[in-house]
C-alpha cells in the first residue's frame, strides 16, 4: 500500500473530509495530490498528521512498508549534503551513481536526488550550466508545485537555489518570511537559516549588501543552539563582513580570523579555507 493510500484508507475509517485530515499541517490541496501520490509528504508533516489524529504510527508504517522509503530519501540528503560542504566532488559522483540501484528510493525520489546532486556539483565548480536544462525544469516544477513552505519545500528550495537569479531568490524568501519564524517548527527554522545564509553569500557576491544586512537581522532574531550552531557561526562570518566592506578596520579582521582559525581547529579544514578565499575576494565593494 503507498502512503496516499493508506492515508485514504484512514481518513474514510475516521469519517474526516480531507480538510479535516489536513488539519492546518498542510493545505487540503496539496493533501489530496499526497493522497493521489502526485506529491510526496514529508515523514515531519506525515506524523504530525497521523498524531492529531490518533493513528498509531508504527501500524501506519508496517502498513506501507515506509520504514526504509523515508528514511531512506532523508539519509541520501543528509549524505548530499555532508559531502557538499566538505567540498568533496568525487563522493558526491559516487553516490549519484547509487541512486539508481537503490531498493529502498522510489523513483521519483531517486530522480530528484540525482537532480540535486548535479545541481551541488555544479556550485562547486562555480557553473550552473553543468546542470542539464531536463534537470532544471524537473526541480522547478517540483518546487512550483508544492504550494505551502512545508518542509519538503523548504528542503528543497534549499538544494536548489542556485537555479535562480537574486530578484527570484529574494521573492521566495520573503514569501517564506510572510510567516514569522516562530510559526514554523524548530527543524523548519534550522533550513530557513541555511536558506538566508546561502542567500546572503549571493548578495555579498553581487554587492547587495542592505539586503543581505536585513537577512542577518533574522537569523540574529534566533536564539543561538547547539542544532543551529554552524549556520549562527556562518551569520557571524557574514556579518563581521559586511561591516569591514562599510569601515575597513583591524577589529572587523580580528573577528573574520578567529572565525576561520575555529574552523581548522575543529577539522573543517576545506570549510576554513573556503571561508578565506571568500573574505579576500569579497572584502571590498568594488
Amino acid at each position: 500500500m503507498e502512503i496516499g493510500e493508506a492515508l485514504y484508507y484512514y481518513r474514510k475509517k475516521l469519517g474526516l473530509t480531507m480538510e479535516e485530515m489536513s488539519v492546518g499541517i498542510v493545505t487540503p490541496s496539496f493533501y489530496s495530490k499526497v493522497e493521489k501520490g502526485i506529491h510526496r509528504i514529508s515523514a515531519e508533516d506525515l506524523f504530525n498528521i497521523l498524531n492529531t489524529h490518533g493513528i498509531d504510527i508504527t501500524k501506519f508504517v508496517r502498513s506501507v512498508n515506509i520504514s526504509t522509503d523515508s528514511l531512506g530519501f532523508d539519509r541520501a540528503q543528509h549524505q548530499i549534503l555532508q559531502y557538499y560542504t566538505r567540498y568533496q566532488s568525487q563522493n558526491l559522483i559516487q553516490l549519484k551513481n547509487q541512486f539508481q540501484g537503490d531498493n529502498s528510493l522510489n523513483q521519483l525520489e531517486k530522480d530528484l536526488l540525482t537532480a540535486i546532486v548535479d545541481v551541488y556539483l555544479a556550485d562547486l565548480n562555480d557553473d550552473i550550466s553543468m546542470v542539464a536544462e531536463n534537470a532544471k525544469h524537473f526541480l522547478q516544477d517540483k518546487l512550483f508545485n508544492a504550494e505551502n513552505w512545508d518542509s519538503y519545500k523548504l528542503s528543497l528550495y534549499t538544494n536548489i537555489m542556485d537555479l535562480y537569479d537574486l530578484e527570484a531568490n529574494r521573492q521566495m524568501i520573503f514569501s517564506i518570511l510572510r510567516k514569522n519564524l516562530d510559526a514554523y517548527t524548530s527543524k523548519q527554522r534550522m533550513m530557513i537559516l541555511a536558506i538566508l545564509n546561502n542567500f546572503i553569500y549571493t548578495c555579498i557576491r553581487e554587492n547587495e549588501d542592505e539586503l543581505a544586512r536585513y537577512c542577518l537581522t533574522i537569523i540574529n532574531k534566533e536564539v543561538t543552539l547547539y542544532e543551529n550552531l554552524p549556520e549562527k557561526i556562518h551569520a557571524l562570518f557574514y556579518q563581521e563582513l559586511l561591516a569591514y566592506r562599510a569601515t575597513p578596520h583591524s577589529l572587523h579582521v580580528d573577528k573574520i580570523e578567529r572565525i576561520i582559525d575555529s574552523l581548522s581547529l575543529y577539522g573543517l579544514e576545506e570549510t576554513s579555507h573556503q571561508f578565506r578565499k571568500f573574505y579576500e575576494e569579497n572584502k571590498s565593494c568594488e
